[in-house]
């Protein structure tokens, strides 16, 4: 990750040491450069590592609710892939399930629109499919084997969005993610409000050194950033997108919900069956027993 010496000095009071992301492009130590042209060359970096070097690119996008992780992760997919905005309404790039993940992996494989290096991938809710706290389910681990699959031959940009870093698979968090973008808030003094619109970019060796504190058990991170940028919540080039994401976000949760409960509802049907037809045998009434059977079987209770 790239980070003038210059830009540190004007940003922060102590000169912190700079380490790039991968080849560090040549700059001259004195030029003053603006935070847009830094966050330019980051980026550039990433679509040469991604159509030059023939790599792929996992960022990992991290901040409180509400501080503009979605903004930013339709940003960044939007820079690496200029098509991001033209795919088709239902989203397949961002992806809410494990099955839409394939459905979007096969999609890659036969839609010529679809079939190009360097194309976004938004995973929008990072904690509801590739979670540290379910990395034992039988999904997450399916989709660790897709990521591991998703490399060279695809080229793809993913961002992965969390509340916490400490809710990544660790797999993804300590492996396979190369940068990581958090948004937080910053408070306006002069009118008393908190604002929403700062990122900082880690790269992969600040990874590394962002630990938990034994003492607060809270996640310490280095003490700069690679750099930092800034968003415009609103963004007019990215404000279509946006509510559709949040429509099949929306729409996501609201199926999950209503099969939860479908399945609670289903799962108490079956165990009251369950009782009568055991009240059944001990009363040795076969007809009663045959009909609770055919009843369970409609249940899909074998």
């Amino acid at each position: 990750m790239y980070s003038p010496q210059p830009l540190a000095l004007e940003t922060f009071p102590v000169r912190p040491e700079r380490v790039p992301w991968s080849p560090n492009p040549t700059i001259e130590a004195v030029k003053r450069v603006s935070n847009a042209d830094v966050y330019d060359k980051n980026f550039n970096i990433i679509r040469n590592d991604i159509h030059i070097g023939k790599l792929d690119w996992v960022q990992m996008g991290i901040g409180p609710e509400g501080t503009g992780k979605t903004w930013v992760g339709i940003r960044d997919c939007c820079e690496i892939d200029p098509q991001f905005l033209k795919q088709s309404k239902d989203l397949p790039q961002v992806p809410f399930t494990l099955e839409e993940v394939k459905q979007f992996l096969e999609l890659w494989r036969t839609n010529d629109f679809y079939k190009r290096r360097g194309v976004g991938l938004l995973i929008d809710e990072g904690a509801a499919l590739l979670s540290s706290r379910s990395a034992s389910s039988k999904e997450s681990k399916e989709l660790v084997t897709l990521l591991t699959q998703i490399r060279a031959e695809f080229g793809f940009f993913i961002h992965i969005n969390y509340q916490s870093q400490r809710l990544a698979d660790s797999w993804l968090r300590n492996d396979r993610a190369k940068s990581i973008a958090k948004t937080y808030f910053s408070f306006d003094y002069k009118d008393q409000v908190h604002r929403v619109g700062n990122v900082h970019y880690y790269n992969k060796k600040q990874m590394e050194k962002i630990k938990k504190d034994q003492s607060s058990g809270q996640i310490t991170w280095p003490a700069f950033p690679s750099f930092r940028s800034t968003f415009e919540p609103g963004d007019k080039r990215f404000v279509d997108i946006y509510n559709l994401v949040n429509e099949k976000k929306y729409a996501h949760y609201t199926s999950a919900e209503t099969e939860k409960k479908t399945k609670n509802a289903r799962a108490g049907r079956v165990n009251d069956l369950l009782g009568r037809l055991q009240l059944a045998k001990i009363d040795a009434d076969v007809d009663k027993q045959r009909k609770i059977r055919a009843q369970l079987k409609e249940l899909g209770y074998e």
